[in-house]
């Protein structure tokens, strides 16, 4: 390399194999891990085990990188999921079923309802199968 050039920097990111339609679920076979980018690339991803297992939701050309915006979102709750949910408050926890009244993702806050009661809260999702209660739902 001559003296006054200067070493871009070299990014790595999954890519598709071949070009895939929209609705296509991504197999292992479609993706590849790239190295050369020479800039990031907003939105993309850089391990295959995020990518494979969802859906496109548009169709994507051979070598593209793999971006957030070409897969359906990853839901961890769906709607009419039951789940368990606790509130604590003073030390005290309490826990209970409820059922989700929306998607949601790990860290969303989504509307259940009690499974006994009916009631309606506010739950911060924490993983595919549990919530934290943060209030009652006020309309």
């Amino acid at each position: 390399m001559p003296i006054n050039e200067v070493a871009r920097p070299q990014h790595s990111f999954v890519v598709y194999n071949a070009p895939l339609k929209r609705g296509t679920v991504i197999e292992a076979k479609d993706l590849m891990v790239q190295t050369g980018f020479s800039s990031k690339v907003y939105g993309g991803y850089r391990q295959v085990s995020d990518v494979i297992g969802r859906r496109l939701t548009k169709s994507v050309s051979a070598g593209a990188p793999s971006l957030a915006r070409h897969l359906e979102i990853n839901y961890a709750i769906l709607k009419d999921a039951i789940i368990d949910v606790t509130l604590t408050r003073s030390g005290i926890e309490i826990i209970g079923k409820a059922v989700a009244l929306s998607d949601g993702q790990i860290g969303e806050v989504i509307t259940v309802a009690n499974l006994e009661t009916g009631v309606k809260l506010k739950a911060l999702i924490k993983n595919s199968s549990e919530g934290k209660i943060i209030s009652k739902q006020l309309h």
